[in-house]
């Protein structure tokens, strides 16, 4: 039986200011290895964004690279996609994946086409990730040319297909913003088994999977789990996909307080004790917002009292917004639907007093104005 595991989106250097957020991802991917290794599959993929920026820091790399030389010590051979977070903005500076092409067993693959990586028993053909729109669409509808008859073939990339309840109906690279044609999916069913990076949910369209990322990267993903897959293949080239969880932090996003009851800071810590149970929050990354503060509690609101409530939390994320009467809402409305005269008539009075060549028509230039701006604010 083939044993292949398959992790994606790392981020290793991601953090929150003033916390300890970076070691969370540290953690997770020290568990990963030692689960990896006790699995002992022939081969590991990591389709992802290993480091959260292109440039990381000494220490993020430093991990990075006494992890996986212990999957190469251990004879996995390990095949690492380079992501839209790695991909250098320009072609002359050196992909920070480099840093791993001396460390035997490791497959590195990035730049500008697709590569393969050939073995006994399998063939990987990688599409890294390309900041030329046009060039990845055309390398992408390609990738089935890569197949061999007599071996394994997986497909390894990093872009994210939108869906609608796993129906691939709308076909665009949500990185690059290309469009892809149903026909490039459609070829990707050919392959046995097609591990793609970047969407950190997970679900999979026929033989074509995405997992989770190592750790929640934003409260978008606070109910998505954490897991990686281990992917078995018998003789037949037939694979079963094994979820294995590994376990995060807790993110919370606690309800909309509406505070328009409130006149000061004392009322609004009695409802706090009175409806929200700490027990529950200990060690989490909460968000919390106040919504609808009337001008003696916006005034008066102290965030201190709110850090000292929510003492026992990870991290937490306080927002607030003031209440605003029908009154406001209507000189708000006026204001918004003025602009473009406010602009326009302004303008007007400056080019009418300021000095031009005399070949320069004043009134198309006043006209070009109006026109892009009722564009922006109609």
């Amino acid at each position: 039986m083939l044993k292949i595991t398959h992790t994606w989106d790392c981020h290793l250097w991601l953090t929150i200011s003033g916390t300890t957020r970076e070691e969370d991802f540290y953690n997770n991917f020290h568990k990963i290895i030692d689960d990896v290794l006790a699995k002992k599959p022939k081969y590991h993929i990591d389709a992802w964004d290993l480091f959260h920026q292109a440039t990381p820091s000494n220490r993020a790399i430093a991990e990075a690279v006494s992890w996986y030389v212990r999957l190469a010590e251990a004879w996995i051979q390990v095949i690492i996609l380079d992501g839209n977070h790695t991909t250098p903005r320009q072609s002359t500076t050196t992909n920070i994946l480099d840093v791993f092409k001396d460390v035997p067993n490791l497959h590195i693959v990035h730049g500008d086409k697709i590569q393969t990586v050939d073995f006994d028993d399998i063939r990987f053909t990688c599409l890294p990730h390309i900041n030329d729109q046009e060039l990845f669409r055309k390398e992408l509808s390609t990738c089935s040319d890569y197949m061999v008859g007599d071996k394994v073939n997986l497909f390894v990339s990093h872009f994210w297909i939108t869906t609608k309840d796993n129906e691939y109906d709308e076909l665009t690279d949500e990185i690059s913003w290309v469009n892809i044609l149903k026909s490039d999916i459609e070829q990707l069913f050919q392959f046995d088994y097609v591990a793609i990076g970047h969407y950190h949910k997970n679900f999979n369209i026929k033989n074509i999977y995405y997992a989770w990322s190592i750790e929640h990267t934003s409260f978008n993903q606070k109910d998505y789990d954490i897991k990686y897959n281990v992917i078995s293949f018998d003789e037949k080239n037939k694979y079963e996909v094994e979820k294995v969880d590994i376990g995060s932090r807790k993110m919370i996003d606690l309800w909309k307080i509406d505070c328009s009851e409130y006149k000061s800071m004392g009322e609004l810590l009695v409802y706090l004790e009175k409806n929200i149970d700490k027990r529950k929050l200990k060690g989490a990354i909460v968000k919390i917002d106040f919504m609808n503060m009337k001008t003696d509690l916006n005034i008066n609101f102290d965030g201190n009292l709110v850090y000292e409530f929510f003492s026992d939390v990870f991290y937490i994320n306080v927002s607030k917004n003031r209440f605003i009467d029908e009154k406001e809402k209507e000189i708000s409305w006026y204001i918004d639907t003025s602009k473009t005269d406010y602009v326009v008539e302004n303008f007007k009075d400056f080019i009418e007093s300021y000095t031009v060549d005399e070949f320069i028509d004043r009134w198309e230039i006043q006209k070009e104005l109006e026109g892009k701006l009722k564009k922006i604010f109609n």
